[in-house]
């Protein structure tokens, strides 16, 4: 069970992982700003509507 790890390649694979954790941070912000803006102008249709 003991497997000799390449540090290069642990070094590798975090960095790898630690890329895609900073791709889904900037995608959930742009998805959040997104919402924030679409519930924004759904507010201003119902203010509009009374």
């Amino acid at each position: 069970m003991s497997q000799k790890i390449d540090p290069k390649e642990y070094e590798a694979a975090w960095e790898s992982v630690l890329d895609c954790v900073d791709g889904m941070k900037e995608e959930f912000k742009w998805s959040k700003e997104v919402i924030a803006k679409m519930l924004r102008e759904l507010a201003e249709k119902v203010e509009q509507q009374d």
